[in-house]
């Protein structure tokens, strides 16, 4: 599934790095990886609560569930979120606020995981 994600990034990127030589947009190849990369976040967030958790000794009551569901909501908020600010922000704000867009899904879905002592 990995080596998709390379091609798909690598060929989106190509693209965009086509279409900017013909003159047809500019700025697209980074903008095109951006949106890929929301993309992968949303697919990751959506497969996440569909994982068969593992026998955790801290995990009990569906606990391991519920945090999966959670760490998935947030990766696909970010991926939303990322994607429509690397197609409508401007360049530099995108390439800054990305970061902190990941930064938060990822400090959320560790501070929920503090909070509940469920790492799964």
């Amino acid at each position: 599934m990995a080596l998709i994600f390379a091609l798909l990034i690598l060929l989106a990127a190509w693209s965009m790095r086509w279409a900017e030589a013909q003159g047809l947009i500019t700025d697209g190849a980074e903008r095109a990886a951006g949106v890929v990369l929301g993309l992968i976040l949303i697919w990751m967030g959506n497969l996440m609560p569909k994982q068969v958790p593992d026998q955790c000794p801290n995990c009990v009551d569906g606990r391991a569930f519920a945090m999966r569901r959670f760490a998935g909501w947030m990766f696909i908020v970010c991926g939303v979120a990322l994607g429509l600010m690397w197609i409508f922000a401007p360049l530099p704000y995108a390439n800054s606020l990305d970061l902190f867009v990941i930064g938060g899904a990822v400090g959320l879905v560790l501070l929920r995981a503090t909070i509940t002592k469920t790492f799964v």
